[in-house]
């Protein structure tokens, strides 16, 4: 194809919906590269990828459950980003945009396809109109994206959330009150994004606490399985206490079976929303286990 064209990445499990809006971008005078189309058999299917990539004028995503978990969407987006390609967004399911997406911009299909397909074609013509640079020349640049959860995307992706820009503040406000109080915060996960507060005992640091962005209910959780290798944390009556301390931070006369002590209890963030009391009381709790392990008892 030596025509300016653009790219659709998608998850396989997408075909058919991937098809449609192929067959009408096409319709709409905008030429596109669909994997299942493009790619003859027998032909070395990783190298035809990377060239449509590289080749493209411009690209979308067509994004749903199965993009967000397809190691190919996420590569092939990634790889898009760091060659500065213009990239749009195409949600076809009701989801929250994986980290390295957050920032940008995106067009909801899953309401309205023929709104959000007249929005995504004249944004498409407006790029192809305009003069190709290079297409065909440019390769990758140093790598400048990534999918790994840090400081300048985990709040935003929080944010996505029903109730989201509540729940982001919350956990900024625990991130900054652990950078002063812990010795150290830890981002991980891509699929499930967190950050861990972490204490110094001896020559290793314990987790104190974790923020975890599941998608359908973020919550807070406090590792007992791995305290209980630390005095006095290695005392079941000790981490019993504590567990009952965190009873207070639940909703209503909510309370936490015993077994938990044993294990990692968690806290809703949403049981957080609107009482600024229950977000002390949890610091509250977390400041004493942190006393208690640089005492040791």
């Amino acid at each position: 194809m030596t025509e300016s064209f653009v790219f659709i990445s998608h998850s396989s499990k997408d075909n058919d919906i991937v098809r449609k809006l192929g067959d009408d971008l096409r319709t709409n005078g905008i030429p596109v590269w669909i994997d299942f189309e493009a790619i003859e058999d027998g032909s070395r299917w990783l190298q035809r990828i990377e060239q449509g990539v590289r080749d493209c004028a411009a690209a979308v995503i067509v994004m749903s459950a199965g993009a967000r978990e397809s190691e190919w969407v996420e590569r092939e987006a990634l790889m898009l980003l760091d060659l500065g390609k213009p990239l749009f967004i195409a949600i076809i399911k009701p989801i929250p945009l994986p980290l390295h997406l957050i920032t940008r911009q995106f067009t909801n299909f899953s309401d309205d396809y023929e709104t959000g397909f007249e929005n995504l074609a004249n944004s498409l013509h407006d790029v192809l109109n305009q003069v190709p640079q290079a297409i065909a020349n440019t390769t990758p640049q140093a790598k400048t994206h990534s999918p790994d959860p840090d400081e300048s995307n985990f709040f935003a992706y929080l944010a996505q959330m029903t109730d989201g820009e509540e729940m982001s503040l919350i956990a900024q406000d625990l991130y900054y009150w652990a950078q002063k109080e812990a010795d150290s915060i830890e981002f991980g996960g891509r699929h499930s994004p967190c950050f861990h507060a972490r204490v110094s005992v001896g020559k290793k640091t314990v987790a104190i606490f974790t923020l975890q962005a599941y998608l359908r209910n973020p919550a807070i959780l406090v590792p007992f399985d791995y305290l209980s290798k630390y005095p006095p944390y290695t005392d079941g009556k000790v981490r019993l206490e504590t567990l009952r301390e965190l009873d207070n931070v639940l909703a209503g006369q909510a309370r936490f079976k015993d077994t938990r002590a044993n294990r990692r209890p968690s806290i809703p963030l949403a049981h957080l929303l609107g009482d600024a009391e229950r977000l002390e009381q949890f610091k509250g709790v977390v400041s004493e286990i942190i006393n208690r392990l640089q005492v040791g008892k």
